[in-house]
């Protein structure tokens, strides 16, 4: 019998995935992240039912909501969406661009979404390598191999989908 873990029962993803950039551009604190947890919830929950954040997770304009109105009033980080708008973005494109964002500079993170044939999952990416994105994630995922990953359809050999529209690069405005 193996016990249940964060996010099998929750939505709550996107909101750690925030906390867990935070954590490496801005250095929160664990006290700093727990106060911005109950922050961002209360935000949500006037956004819309907090039934729904719990069963649905947070969508890109929720991220977006969360960044603008809360995390970027309180902290001098900055976000930007580098494949906003695009379409059809290769993996290798898109692996090039969030390798050379990590490498040229301290204090950044990469917050994106997969998603699998059952699941969906709002991550942290602080490495990358040619080989593979190393993760801080709330579901405590380590890494995401290349070999596994697409940009565009899922398949067998290709079981990790990645939304290059979604992704936001995170440094510290210093």
């Amino acid at each position: 019998m193996k016990p249940l873990t964060q996010g099998q029962l929750d939505g709550f993803c996107g909101i750690y995935s925030i906390l867990n950039s935070l954590t490496l551009v801005q250095g929160t604190s664990y006290q700093e992240s727990r106060e911005l947890f109950f922050e961002i919830l209360r935000a949500m929950e006037a956004r819309k039912k907090i039934l729904k954040l719990i069963e649905d997770g947070m969508t890109d304009r929720d991220m977006g909501y969360v960044y603008r109105e809360i995390i970027q009033k309180r902290y001098p980080v900055r976000t930007f969406k580098p494949f906003h708008k695009q379409a059809g973005i290769a993996l290798g494109s898109y692996w090039d661009q969030v390798h050379e964002f990590l490498e040229h500079g301290k204090r950044r993170a990469v917050n994106l979404v997969t998603e699998g044939w059952d699941w969906g999952h709002w991550t942290v990416v602080y490495k990358a390598t040619p080989k593979s994105f190393h993760l801080l994630d709330s579901d405590m995922m380590r890494r995401l191999d290349r070999r596994k990953c697409t940009t565009q359809r899922l398949s067998r050999n290709r079981n990790v989908l990645i939304w290059p529209t979604m992704t936001r690069f995170l440094f510290r405005n210093e």
